[in-house]
């Protein structure tokens, strides 16, 4: 999981094309645990986190696949609430600060 959000971070916010090393090394590592996982929840893991029948039927991996676009999507929009919050903490802070504020209790 550690690999993806550094790919999403070396992508995202630091803004690499998919061709630099740091973009496709963390893919790859991605990519390995990921398999390295699974693998090992199927047929190595005495007690596994992930109960292998659910990874062979449709229904519960087409659920985490759904879950784990959810989740990427509103990672994605999240640095978007910081910049409206930080914008209307620039607009309200002076006013705020000020000594005849009517709006302290909201601040």
């Amino acid at each position: 999981m550690g690999a993806f959000l550094f790919f999403l971070s070396y992508k995202y916010n630091d803004e690499l094309p998919f061709s630099a090393p740091p973009v496709i090394v963390a893919l790859c590592l991605f990519v390995i645990t990921f398999i390295l996982f699974v693998l090992i929840e199927l047929y190595w893991a005495k007690e596994p986190v992930l109960a292998p029948f659910l990874l062979k039927q449709k229904v519960p991996v087409l659920i985490g696949l759904s879950n784990g676009l959810v989740s990427l999507v509103q990672l994605r929009s999240l640095p978007y609430s910081f910049l409206t919050t930080n914008r209307f903490l620039s607009a309200t802070l002076p006013l705020c600060i000020s000594s005849r504020c009517s709006l302290k209790r909201s601040c």
